[in-house]
């Protein structure tokens, strides 16, 4: 895995994030893009079989409590 010191370039990699809201919850999934207004993530959808899906989620910073590379053993959420 290649590893940097930023969310830049970690793109196309597997990132653990906490985003708080409502609740607090630990997201793990593919970081697609990062700008002045948040993260964009590949989110993987679990369907049962079949070929598999992924949706894209928008966090804003200000809702994105951590970032950093997942481990080996963290799978996307």
């Amino acid at each position: 895995m290649a590893a940097g010191h930023s969310p830049e370039e970690w793109l196309e990699q597997n990132v653990a994030v906490i985003v708080s809201g409502e609740q607090v919850a630990r997201v793990i999934g593919r970081l697609l893009g990062t700008n002045e207004l948040g993260i964009s993530l590949a989110i993987p959808l679990d369907e049962g079989g079949g070929e598999p899906t992924e949706t894209v989620l928008f966090y804003p910073w200000h809702r994105v409590d951590s970032l950093r590379l997942a481990r080996e053993d963290e799978q996307p959420s």
